[in-house]
């Protein structure tokens, strides 16, 4: 398959390995996702109301809210996608994004160096025709993402 020996390279590149199918699933869980941004792509603030967010989705069923500088961001259950989408729009909140993700269940933090040589890796992979997405479990701190921005 080009789509394996494709990946397979960029990982041999990358001095990696690529794992067996479903190999390091265990290490994320499905969820359903929706952010809300706080400010554009300028910096500038938007009329996004972080409480109000919060309410309306711990009301509409959602796990988790997290509440960021420039985003608050909203996860459920898979099962609870729908319902939750729903709750938000009949509160008149409509997310920036909204889909389902893998979100790790425990991150990594790594040095400038290690950060970069994956954050490569991640760009050669969604790079390739046939990956539609590329998840991981990388911690990013302010000084990597400045670094690498």
């Amino acid at each position: 398959n080009r789509t394996i020996s494709e990946v397979r390279r960029a990982f041999t590149k990358a001095n990696g390995a690529l794992g067996e199918p479903g190999s390091v699933a265990w290490q994320f869980t499905e969820k359903g996702y929706f952010a809300f941004n706080r400010t554009d792509d300028d910096g500038e603030p938007l009329d996004v109301d972080p409480d109000a967010v919060f309410m309306a989705a711990l009301e509409a069923g959602a796990e988790d809210v997290e509440i960021g500088d420039d985003v608050v961001e909203v996860y459920t259950e898979r099962t609870s996608f729908a319902q939750v989408s729903q709750g938000l729009d009949e509160q008149g909140l409509e997310p920036s994004e909204a889909e389902l993700v893998m979100k790790p269940n425990t991150t990594l933090e790594l040095g400038a160096e290690e950060a970069g040589s994956v954050l490569n890796l991640i760009d050669a992979l969604e790079e390739l025709d046939d990956v539609n997405k590329v998840w991981h479990n990388l911690e990013l701190t302010e000084d990597v993402v400045a670094q690498f921005a």
